[in-house]
């Protein structure tokens, strides 16, 4: 427990960096009712997200509480390729979040991202949020994290062992901020728990017997 509280507060504080930072960056470009300005580029699952919002806060609810309940799943989202738009209509297309959102806008909020691209930190925004929802729900870490659906080149299921997930999340973060990213880095506490001899032993047991048939990374 004590090493899942620690992953999670680096986890909760990323979350809030990076909400912020894509929020300022999309205002800086599209307004701070970015989300109403560029509603006719974002595709279907993005607008459902922000209406149940809406939904939520009720009538004329101000910017700033739009984008505090908008969840992790909605930003992590808006650094993949977009869905459709108006799926089932004679009107339906493709959204195109890489021109619309991330090169007019979100590349701004990584400014530390030296050449990782849109598809690399999409990636590590969403082994974040894989890893979140796990310890949310009270799962051991210790055995490593699914990535759900995701397969090698050879088929096989991947699974992240929690000291790959530690080194992503400072990484991500330190494309967001570079002081924060080096604070989440002097803070050892998680690193000695995953070094210890019962964390050890946890996962080679998960790499050798309980998943061995996994693609671990």
């Amino acid at each position: 427990m004590e090493l899942v509280a620690a992953m999670q507060q680096i986890v909760a504080a990323l979350e809030v960096l990076m909400r912020e930072q894509m929020h300022q960056s999309l205002t800086a470009v599209y307004g701070v009712n970015w989300y109403y300005t560029q509603r006719s580029e974002l595709d279907d699952r993005t607008r459902g997200q922000i209406s149940k919002v809406h939904k939520y806060l009720g009538k004329s609810p101000s910017p700033g509480k739009v984008v505090a309940e908008m969840d992790f799943g909605t930003w992590t989202y808006l650094l993949e390729t977009g869905g459709f738009i108006e799926e089932g209509t004679p009107s339906a297309r493709k959204a195109d979040y890489d021109t619309h959102l991330w090169q007019s806008a979100l590349v701004n909020a990584f400014p530390n991202a030296g050449t990782a691209t849109r598809t690399d930190i999409g990636l590590l925004a969403r082994r974040a949020r894989w890893a979140r929802n796990r310890m949310a729900h009270r799962e051991s870490i210790l055995f490593g994290f699914p990535h759900p659906g995701q397969r090698d080149a050879t088929g096989a299921l991947i699974r992240q062992t929690p000291i790959s997930l530690l080194e992503d999340l400072r990484t991500l973060a330190g494309y967001l901020n570079a002081d924060i990213g080096h604070w989440l880095r002097s803070c050892v506490a998680p690193d000695a728990l995953l070094a210890s001899k019962a964390a050890q032993m946890a996962l080679t047991y998960a790499q050798t017997t309980l998943y061995s048939t996994r693609a671990w990374v």
